[in-house]
Order: C-alpha cells, then structure tokens, then sequence
C-alpha cells in the first residue's frame, strides 16, 4: 500500500523554494545598478480652452517668463478656442528646435530668431510665418553696486552670470564679444553659468554675482536700487514669433499675434509681420 504523503526530502525542499527565490532576487538587485525613473523637467505648461476639440496649440518659446501667461490668454482666446482644446507651452533654449520639427511642423507657434530658423531651413517660409518681429534693440551690463567699466581692473574678482544658452545673444553671444573687444578675461571661477533665465535673474537679484547683461532694465526697476547700466555697442538682432502656416485661418493667425504683442513687455513694439491681413 503507497503512503499519499510525500516524502521528507521533497516536503522540504518545497518549504525552502520561497526563501530561495526571495535570496536570488535579493542578490540579483544587489548586482544590478539602479536607475532612476526619469521624471519631468518641468519646462511646460497646459491650459485647457473650455471646449472639446481634440487639437492641441503647441507653443515652444525660450523662457519661462510670461509663458504661463501668454498660454492661458490663447486659451482664453475665441479663435483658439473654435479650433483647439488644449494650449501646452514649453519653453527650452534656442538651439532645442531642430531642422525636423520645422519641416514636420512640430509646433504651431515658435519663438527664434530669423538667422538660425534659416540656418536649419532656408526655405522655412514653406512651413512657417513670422507674425510678429522685434527691432533690433541694446543689451546692457547691469551691476547692484557700481556702474560697470569695461576695463581688466573693473572686471577683476567680480562674478559673472550667463546663460548657458551659447545661441543667446543677449545672455552669452553679446557679453561674451563685449568683453573680447575690450580685451578683459575671465577666470573660469568668475563665469557662473544658468540654464534659465529665471535663475540668472534670481542670482543677480540675490547677491549670487555681482553682473549679468539684460536688455530689460524694467525687470529689475521696481527691485533694486540703484541699478547701475552700461549699453553694449552691438545691438541685438531681431527675433520672431512663427506660426505654422497650416494653423488655422488668417483670423487666428491675427488673433495670436495680437495676444503675443499685449502678454510680453518686451514685444509689445514690435513690428507686426501680417499687419496688413489684421487691418
């Protein structure tokens, strides 16, 4: 007559398998390097119009200053509204835009200026409009504690702050060419380099360094006093908002630069590319 009790052996090694299994697991995790999740870099912001069209209005802009803005009054706007339920905005440095999101039209609205959207498409005129374009305006040194002098002695043991956008004209191109005309170097301890403007501003605002360049004296009026300025001779070149050209009608092509020129200070005398079409 057969037992239907297994044998010993066996009954242990089935009440030991969950251990070992938990231990291999244990030590196969222990072996691998971990990688975090990657998560958001926060660099974008969404707003929803209030209707139901699944289209959304993307924006690619280059700071987040005036971005949060600017994307709720496009969602604000009717002609926005008839065509899109969302806006996202996000915001990274000049060189992020590619030659591919111009020619698959990536965006449907994009700020840049127009030498470095031709250098990745000469004939981006085929995807893209300009709708609303800044003059050529000063950049200047700012300083919290004495008007800057572009000599070696001024510039000795003084902090630095740039963007590390080396596109930028007005945060790295401009001081960068200022300082070699004059013939002034820099110890590579006196560059601090910020990735976004906000925390440029910020550290200059703190006490962080001691000069930056900003073509908006106004940012800083209200919040240190005195403000000491020196214009760099080069000016800086224009710089654009594009609309994809596909992007709904004329009206909404209007309608966004009108909310374009009253969200940002700074392009609100700007030239009106499509002024015509807006009369």
């Amino acid at each position: 007559m057969f037992s239907r009790r297994p044998p010993k052996l066996l009954f242990y090694l089935l009440c030991m398998l969950p251990l070992c299994l938990a231990v291999s697991i244990s030590y196969g995790l222990s072996r691998q390097q971990l990688v975090p999740e990657i998560t958001s870099d926060y660099s974008n912001y969404r707003c929803s119009t209030g209707t139901h069209h699944p289209a959304t209005f993307r924006v690619l802009t280059l700071t987040v200053m005036d971005s949060v803005e600017l994307a709720n009054r496009l969602c604000a706007t009717p002609q926005v509204q008839a065509q899109y339920g969302m806006v996202e905005i996000v915001w990274h440095t000049r060189g992020f835009i590619t030659a591919r999101d111009i020619v698959e039209q990536n965006y449907d609205l994009f700020l840049n200026r127009p030498y470095l959207v031709a250098g990745l498409v000469p004939d981006y005129e085929r995807y893209y409009r300009p709708i609303i374009t800044s003059a050529p305006y000063s950049v200047y040194w700012i300083s919290r504690t004495s008007k800057p002098e572009l000599t070696q002695a001024y510039f000795a043991g003084k902090r630095v702050g740039l963007l590390d956008d080396f596109y930028s004209q007005s945060f790295f191109l401009l001081p960068s060419g200022s300082l070699r005309a004059a013939n002034i170097q820099l110890n590579d301890d006196q560059k601090h380099l910020y990735h976004d403007l906000s925390s440029l501003y910020n550290a200059f605002e703190n006490g962080a360094v001691d000069l930056i360049t900003s073509p908006d004296l106004g940012a800083f009026s209200s919040k240190i006093d005195p403000l000491y300025n020196l214009a760099i001779e080069e000016q800086a070149p224009p710089i654009s908002w594009f609309i994809r050209r596909d992007a709904g009608t004329g009206e909404l092509h209007c309608a966004v630069q009108g909310v374009i020129s009253n969200t940002i200070n700074w392009m609100r005398d700007a030239h009106s590319d499509i002024a015509q079409e807006c009369l």
